[in-house]
Order: C-alpha cells, then structure tokens, then sequence
C-alpha cells in the first residue's frame, strides 16, 4: 500500500492511499482551529480534483473527542456546496465511535447528504471495513 502522510496540524492528518485511490482525512478533536485545517484541506482536495472522476474519501471522525458541534456542522456546509455547484461525484465512508456521537453523526450525516444526488456516504465503526466499502465503490464506477 503506497501512502503519502500529510500532518497538517497535531490534530489534523491527510492521506493519500495511491493504491486505492483514496484520501483519508483523520482529525482528533472538534476545536475550530481542527475544524478549519480539516475542512479548508477537505475543500483543498476537492479543488484540485479531476472534476470528470469519482472522489473517493474515508473521513475518520472515530475519537472521542470529536463532537458535531455547530462550527463543524456550518462549516460541512461548504463541502457540500462546493461539491453540488460543482456536480462532482463523491463517495465517503466515514468512521465513526461505536458510541452516541457516532450516532449523532450518523443521523446528521444521512440528513446532510439526503438531497444530494453527487455525494453518497456510508458509515463504519473501523477503517477495515470503511476501505472494503471504498473498493466496493469503485468497482460499481
């Protein structure tokens, strides 16, 4: 498995599984110092993305210390703006706590995504089974 490790800020990491075919953001906590670094690199990556091709992410939110806060909830918006003005195809497993903040997320997720025919996002407990889904994915592409 080839990867390229990007620390973007103690709380903060990107990755690049070349492999796969699949970025891989992790971030530890819910300061909006993380939530910016994490959703300007989210953006980022959505910038420079060939606009003709699916986007494949794993969104690892599974520390607890990670809440949905309001600040993160405003700033998710973005994304999903970004990716509906530009009709981009993006597919994202996210992991989350096997606890009530990943069932919160999960909740918020599903109604965040639920008019959106661009982006589809599924939820895991482990990154084992987020990729296996991420593979699924590109084989129905």
């Amino acid at each position: 498995m080839l990867q390229t490790v990007e620390k973007l800020s103690d709380t903060v990491t990107r990755r690049e599984d070349t492999d796969l075919s699949v970025v891989i953001f992790e971030i530890l906590d819910s300061n909006r110092s993380s939530v910016d670094v994490y959703i300007d690199s989210n953006l980022e990556t959505l910038r420079n993305w060939d606009k003709t091709k699916p986007l494949y992410l794993i969104q690892d939110i599974s520390n607890k210390a990670v809440a949905l806060t309001p600040y993160l909830k405003e700033r998710l918006n973005e994304i999903m703006a970004y990716i509906k003005d530009n009709q981009m195809q993006v597919r994202t497993a996210l992991v989350i706590p096997n606890d009530f903040n990943g069932r919160v997320a999960q909740m918020f997720g599903r109604l965040f995504t639920a008019n959106g025919h661009y982006m589809k996002q599924s939820y895991f407990t482990d990154i084992a089974s987020a990729r296996n889904w991420i593979i699924s994915q590109q084989k129905k592409a």
